[in-house]
Formats: structure tokens, C-alpha cells, sequence
């Protein structure tokens, strides 16, 4: 089987265990036998428990907060960093502690998530207390043009370093388009909520899919220092599939050369690829009125 087919094979096996959850009670017995709890903290691919971490976190489910937890203590740093990543989109504050406890985790990509994670969850406004007014709706609809799923990120570069930078990628692609004016972001199980159905009809605001490729990922050393070139693509689908525009960019982070310095290598990606990430969304508004009259 080529890398094409094993990456389809593993992806079809994570949205087989999501759509069998979705269907799953929320008793403790069912959360129990949970094929996603299953497939985070027994997989043996990595690669299967960091898509089972991220599809916890689009539920917003916060029963699933103690597993995700539990995860932050996988051997594999890519693991460490999606569940961090999915704390940080469940919005429950009780995942404080556990992250704290990862502020100095031997990876780079996982301290960054886990920076980020603990900043999001210190925004989110503590419970209510009884009889208090509502809260705002968490979409404002009345501002809303465009539904935009971040979908799949995939690598192309077959880097060692990639796992952990998917991580980042898809947690980049959400938090940059989140930050457009007139979209709302939103999960596949939020768009089958029947309120979220009407909401979407009444106002025919188009829907679309969001997803990356870690194209490239290129060390080089030029006297005395480190260079890592990212090359990104961040594709623009409806949402059925069908591509409505391409972008691509590339971003270079250069340090003094530590010699063979893992840490160093994974800061410089990183940073490298928060840049190529900017750059390729830059285009992504003008994108998305361009395709949302072709939906």
C-alpha cells in the first residue's frame, strides 16, 4: 500500500470510531466502552490517537476532558500536544491543573499547545451562578457570512518532525480563520444540531472546508546557523469536496547552530510554520467571498 492509501486507511479507521461515538450514551457505562476513549489511550499508532484527541475536542463534549487528560502523559509528543490542543477547545476550566503540569515537557510543540490551551481556558468566564442572566450565544449568527469546518491536515514531507507540526497546523488553520470577520467555525457534529440547520438555511450562509498539507519541511546550516524552510498549502473545499481555491507559502526560522539540538530544530519549525500559516490565510477572506456564491 503506498503512503497515499495508508494515510486514507488510517484517517477512514478514526472517522469509523467518531461516527460510532456520536451515536454512543453518556452514562458511564458507555462512556466506558467508548470506542474513541478505546482508540486515544490503546491505539498503538500514534497517528490514530492523535486523531481520536482531536475529534474529542470538536465534540465540546466535557466528559471527555479526564481521558484527554490522561493522554497528556503519552509517550509520543504529537499525542501530548493534540490532547493539550483538545483541552483547549472543550473550554473546561478543571483542565487547568493538568496542563500546568505540562508548561515544561521535554518538546517544544507541546509547550506551545499547552501555553496556548492554558490561555484559552483562563479567558473562558467561570459558571454562573443560579438565576444569572444568559450568556450570548457562543455563534452570533446576525454577524455571520460564512461557515468554514476545519477538515483534515496532512503531511507531504515525510519529516520526522511533522507529527507534532499537524498538531499545530490544524490547531493554526481554526484560530486563524476563527479570527475573520464574518465566520463562525464550526465542528461536523455542531452542523447537525437542528437549531445550527435552521440557523445555516434561514440565512443561506454558504458552508466550507478548510484543510492543510506540511508540504515541505527543509533543514539546511550556513555558517554557523540552522535554517528550516516550511512549505505549506491550505486548500479551500466545498463541503463536499470540491476545491474552491489553493495557497500556498513557505516561512524560514534561522538560529545559531546547536549542533544536533532536536529542541532547537522543532522551536524553529514551529515558528517557521506560524508564519507560512499567516501568510497562506492572508488570502482566505478574499477566498471565501469568491467561492460562496459557488456553493
Amino acid at each position: 500500500m503506498g503512503s497515499r492509501g495508508m494515510q486514507r486507511s488510517w484517517r477512514c479507521a478514526v472517522v469509523m470510531v467518531a461516527l460510532t461515538v456520536l451515536g454512543a450514551g453518556t452514562d458511564a457505562r458507555a462512556r466506558a466502552q467508548n470506542p474513541l476513549v478505546s482508540a486515544l489511550l490503546e491505539a498503538r499508532d500514534f497517528r490514530l490517537r492523535v486523531q481520536a484527541a482531536f475529534a474529542m475536542g470538536d465534540s465540546r463534549d466535557p466528559a471527555y476532558r479526564p481521558p484527554l487528560e490522561r493522554a497528556l502523559r503519552d509517550a509520543d509528543p504529537a499525542v501530548r500536544a493534540a490532547a493539550a490542543t483538545a483541552l483547549g477547545r472543550l473550554g473546561d476550566r478543571r483542565a487547568l491543573p493538568a496542563l500546568a503540569a505540562l508548561v515544561a515537557d521535554s518538546s517544544a510543540a507541546v509547550r506551545l499547545q499547552v501555553e496556548r490551551s492554558i490561555a484559552t481556558l483562563e479567558a473562558v468566564p467561570a459558571s454562573p451562578a443560579p438565576g444569572a442572566e444568559a450568556a450570548e450565544p457562543r455563534v452570533p449568527w446576525h454577524r455571520v457570512r460564512y461557515v468554514v469546518i476545519v477538515g483534515d491536515v496532512r503531511d507531504q514531507s515525510g519529516d520526522g518532525l511533522a507529527p507534532a507540526l499537524l498538531v499545530q497546523l490544524g490547531e493554526l488553520l481554526g484560530r486563524n480563520v476563527a479570527q475573520l470577520r464574518g465566520v463562525a467555525v464550526l465542528a461536523e457534529e455542531e452542523l447537525r444540531d437542528g437549531d445550527t440547520r435552521r440557523e445555516i438555511a434561514r440565512r443561506r450562509l454558504p458552508v466550507l472546508r478548510l484543510e492543510g498539507e506540511l508540504r515541505a519541511l527543509t533543514r539546511a546550516e550556513h555558517e554557523g546557523n540552522v535554517r528550516l524552510r516550511v512549505e505549506v498549502t491550505v486548500m479551500l473545499l466545498s463541503r463536499q469536496g470540491a476545491l474552491r481555491s489553493l495557497m500556498s507559502a513557505a516561512a524560514t526560522g534561522a538560529e545559531p547552530d546547536r549542533g544536533a539540538d532536536r529542541e532547537q530544530d522543532e522551536r524553529l519549525a514551529s515558528q517557521a510554520l506560524v508564519a507560512a500559516v499567516q501568510s497562506a490565510m492572508s488570502r482566505v477572506l478574499r477566498a471565501l467571498r469568491s467561492a460562496g456564491g459557488t456553493q
